[in-house]
């Protein structure tokens, strides 16, 4: 689900949401133990070279599994004290 302005989310305490920040939706595979780390925007375009930190990281961590796996996530921007940027801020 893409993420849009709206007003607050309902008040009700049996709901549960997360804020949108600021960043770029990623999918990640990250390959069984020893293979290499891809990551990929929402569109289909490939972002490993643009996100080496990332990709080096998860990498290490896929050493740890037994099998591959992909992940969905967003790659957020932090400011300035290193909190993720809100969206549309």
């Amino acid at each position: 689900m893409l993420a849009s302005l709206e007003d607050a989310p309902l008040d009700d305490p049996t709901l549960v949401y997360e804020p949108k920040y600021q960043g770029i939706r990623a999918t990640v595979e990250v390959g069984p133990p020893g293979d290499a780390v891809r990551l990929w925007s929402r569109p289909g375009n490939e972002k490993t070279r643009q996100f080496p930190e990332i990709a080096a990281a998860l990498s290490q961590w896929g050493r740890s599994q037994r099998e591959g796996v992909v992940l969905d996530g967003e790659i957020v921007a932090l400011g300035e004290q290193g909190e993720p940027v809100g969206f549309q801020n």
